[in-house]
């Protein structure tokens, strides 16, 4: 809808801060992005067009599908990607001709000025998680791949990803 009737999100977003602001105390250094699919690809576009505002986010079965991606200042990544999803295929093409995971978090890594290589870990059996940190500012990037996951969210009796997301934000504000 957004993009047929020529939203502007950034706006709206901003706006939306600012009105949350009149009636809550808001972290400005701890303000952050999730979401699923479609909200997966605008918190991609959230961090590449307001830098200044996230500190970090966290796209679940998206991708990055915005060009230029120009942030102004580093802004963590953890990204959840199921390695059987139809709709946003790991490996990228699919009906909207994504680009794979792996290019979008090389793109990451490299606008983060993370180190190239990353520390690979099983959290469970057919998760693997990768990790690159120590990136400029404090940020990282980090991904979670779910072997036999689709486009889906991940249940909390699988993994708990609500969790691990929050955690994520957490250890990751603005400098």
């Amino acid at each position: 809808y957004a993009l047929t009737n020529n939203i502007d999100d950034k706006a709206f977003v901003r706006a939306m801060l600012s009105d949350l602001g009149t009636i809550v105390s808001i972290d400005a250094k701890r303000i952050y992005a999730t979401g699923f699919s479609n909200g997966a690809i605008l918190s991609y576009r959230l961090a590449c067009e307001m830098s200044d505002v996230f500190a970090a986010i966290a796209p679940v079965a998206g991708t990055l599908d915005y060009s230029p991606c120009e942030p102004q200042q580093p802004v963590s990544v953890l990204h959840v990607q199921g390695m059987a999803d139809r709709q946003v295929p790991y490996e990228g093409g699919g009906v909207l001709d994504f680009p794979p995971l792996e290019q979008v978090i090389a793109t990451w890594v490299d606008l983060n000025g993370c180190p190239s290589s990353a520390v690979v870990d099983h959290p469970i059996e057919k998760i693997t998680h990768s990790a690159y940190a120590t990136c400029e500012a404090g940020t990282a990037v980090e991904v979670y791949a779910i072997e036999a996951g689709g486009h889906s969210w991940v249940s909390k009796y699988v993994y708990p990803l609500s969790e691990t997301i929050w955690d994520f934000f957490a250890a990751h504000p603005k400098p």
